[in-house]
């Protein structure tokens, strides 16, 4: 399974193999420009840049009528920056720098937005070469931080030494590019829809004030930052009340939420109108940063919170069935609200230090978000306490119920292992329970026993990169050489799904395989904006379901008589989920018992016949406040 990712906002794959190889694609593009150190690319972003912040000198001829007159019908925000998370050592406050250099920032972010998003927006007119939002945002980033290191290195004779940025207002600039390149793309269908709605009104007041525009892609691309700016700093109420939307439920939803037609059809279908609506609002926000305490290394939640608030100011919230109802059942007044319960060791980053796509308060000042420290930076990850794992995802782990006693498990579409390290961490839970339960009744606990309980664990994935990124992490989560849990790994042959070529490896030998199947990502839309524009109706519809059918049978060959079979997808299309596992069973015969739910832990969602039978389960966004999941178990009969 591929679980997107957001640049500042990690899921559980995310970073996932997407994300990696295209960050690894990025690297390989900087490390071919580096020879040239400022080549056409870098100069042309670095004229837009100069002339932004006011060393026009010697640009003139670059600046034409139609880069200055595509600011149209928006007035520039002004941003109060505040420094709450910034160093104090910062050479210039950035509250103290007036209007007009907060609008030389915000300008110059528009400019570069613009030109990073070119690309992304109109592929066929750019070469053909098609580029994901976050691509976009890692290039454009990376010539910033190229641009301020070039400034702080040379002698005042390069160009970039004009532009004197401050590490505070390159760090706004990193947010607010990220801001708005992300942000852009999630909107597009809706910028484009009121783009073509406005030309009229829009033609006039071009004719009147002379701004014609030499490229028309450029002028709507500029348009659409504008609108999006515009929509951050809660100023779009007068222009979306002017538009003229379309009266087909499922049309409407597409283009004011911004998703593929066939997508907004396939949620108006499933889920009623109230509930796609809802649904689509929260895909097109930001997920939360969760994590997942790793019980190896970190015992208690106390443990890492206080870890994480000590090293980086950072503030963890538990995560519980309490705080999800408040969210997403009191403040919405949704009594169709369905709530579980997380697993142990869930936990979230508070609100405020999440990362949004506006990276900007209410009242436009930055949001602190925007200056809190990478993940992967904390110490306490370094030293493998924690991981960043959606709640949906430690759900899937704890659906399995993989335990002690279980001598094989399999987790058949490992990706980098995220579920892998999950199922061994909740094990690990369970021995201390044990261990607790034991000393409470003054009983000393046998650890020679359980060091002789030998439990093997398989991660098997078509990509062998990603089994190695699993192999690295082992270290670092305590599981290189552990006393009583082995991970092993193995590749499948993406063809035949066959384990190494060996069709009867660990045959009729599993007490639990968990199928984290290949999907759509459907229900992941907020942690890679970029995922929405990609999908199609017939990968959802027909390619996925045939391989995810094909996948849950080579898997459920290897469950032992009375082993548990659990297939998960993060998908809300119910093509990938229950229409999978319902043609699974027809299949699978008498053979397969269904391994209900317990309904006092996993109630079942209303909205509609989603995760509706007693051994499937929905998770949705808007419900659960998880991305969006599928579970179905089974259980061999002996």
């Amino acid at each position: 399974m591929v679980v997107p990712s957001i640049p500042g906002v990690v899921s559980a794959s995310a970073s996932g193999s997407a994300s990696g190889s295209a960050s690894a694609s990025a690297s390989a593009s900087a490390s071919a420009s580096g020879s040239a150190k400022f080549g056409s690319g870098l100069r042309r972003f670095l004229l837009i840049l100069l002339f932004m912040l006011g060393g026009s000198h010697g640009v003139s001829s670059f600046v034409s009528r139609r880069n200055l007159g595509r600011f149209t019908g928006n007035s520039v925000v002004t941003l109060k920056l505040h420094l709450h998370a910034m160093p104090v050592q910062d050479d210039i406050e950035i509250q103290q720098h007036d209007r007009h250099r907060l609008e030389q920032l915000e300008q110059a972010s528009r400019n570069l937005a613009v030109q990073a998003l070119r690309p992304v927006l109109f592929p066929m007119n750019n070469n053909n070469t098609m580029v994901s939002a976050e691509k976009a945002l890692q290039q454009c980033l990376r010539n910033l931080t190229k641009t301020t290191a070039a400034n702080s290195n040379n002698d005042g004779s390069n160009v970039s030494s004009l532009l004197s940025l401050s590490s505070a207002e390159l760090k706004w600039m990193r947010a607010r590019l990220s801001a708005i390149i992300l942000g852009t793309c999630v909107w597009k269908r809706r910028y484009e829809y009121i783009w073509n709605e406005t030309m009229t009104t829009r033609n006039v007041v071009n004719a009147a004030t002379e701004r014609f525009m030499d490229d028309d892609d450029e002028c709507k691309v500029q348009s659409m930052v504008d609108y999006h700016v515009s929509h951050m700093a809660g100023a779009m109420v007068e222009t979306l009340a002017t538009i003229t939307w379309p009266t087909d439920d499922a049309t409407r939803l597409s283009v004011q939420c911004s998703l593929p037609e066939f997508l907004a059809q396939a949620l108006v279908r499933q889920y009623g109108c109230d509930n796609a609506e809802r649904l689509a609002h929260v895909l097109n926000q930001p997920g939360p940063v969760t994590l997942r305490r790793n019980a190896v290394k970190c015992h208690d939640d106390e443990s890492l919170m206080q870890a994480l608030q000590q090293e980086c100011n950072v503030t963890l919230l538990v995560v519980d069935n309490v705080s999800l109802e408040q969210r997403h059942g009191e403040e919405d007044g949704a009594n169709d609200n369905v709530v579980w319960p997380p697993p142990a060791g869930c936990l979230r980053l508070s609100p405020l230090q999440q990362q949004p796509f506006t990276c900007v308060d209410n009242d436009h000042t930055l949001s602190p978000a925007a200056t809190t420290p990478s993940i992967w930076s904390m110490t306490a990850w370094k030293n493998g306490w924690m991981e960043v794992q959606d709640v949906g995802s430690q759900l899937i782990c704890a659906a399995t119920q993989a335990r002690l006693s279980d001598s094989v498990i399999v987790d058949y579409c490992a990706g980098n292992g995220g579920k892998t390290l999950g199922l061994v961490s909740n094990m690990m839970m369970q021995q201390q329970e044990q261990e607790q339960q034991q000393y409470s009744n003054g009983d000393d606990y046998n650890n020679e026993t359980s060091s002789k309980r030998q439990s093997h664990i398989w991660a098997m994935d078509v990509v062998p990169e990603r089994l190695r990124q699993l192999k690295g992490s082992l270290p670092r989560a305590g599981l290189l050489d552990h006393d009583f849990i082995n991970i092993h790994t193995r590749v499948i042959n993406a063809t035949t799904c066959i384990i190494d070529n060996d069709e009867f490896f660990l045959h009729d030998a599993a007490d639990v395989v968990l199928v984290d199947a290949p999907c759509s990502s459907s229900g992941a839309l907020r942690r890679r904006p970029s995922q929405r524009w990609i999908l199609t109706e017939r990968g959802a519809r027909i390619t996925f379901p045939a391989l995810q059918l094909d996948i849950l049978k080579r898997a459920s060959q290897l469950v032992k008589p009375g082993g548990r079979l659990v297939y998960a997808t993060c998908s809300i299309l119910e093509w990938e989920n229950e229409q999978v596992a319902d043609a699974w069973e027809e299949q699978a015969g008498v053979g397969w018992q269904p391994w209900d739910f317990d309904t006092a832990v996993w109630p079942v969602t209303k909205v509609s016949n989603s995760g509706s039978k007693p051994h499937h389960r929905q998770l949705l966004p808007h419900l659960h406040d998880s991305d969006g999941f599928f579970i179905a178990r089974w259980i061999r009969r002996r």
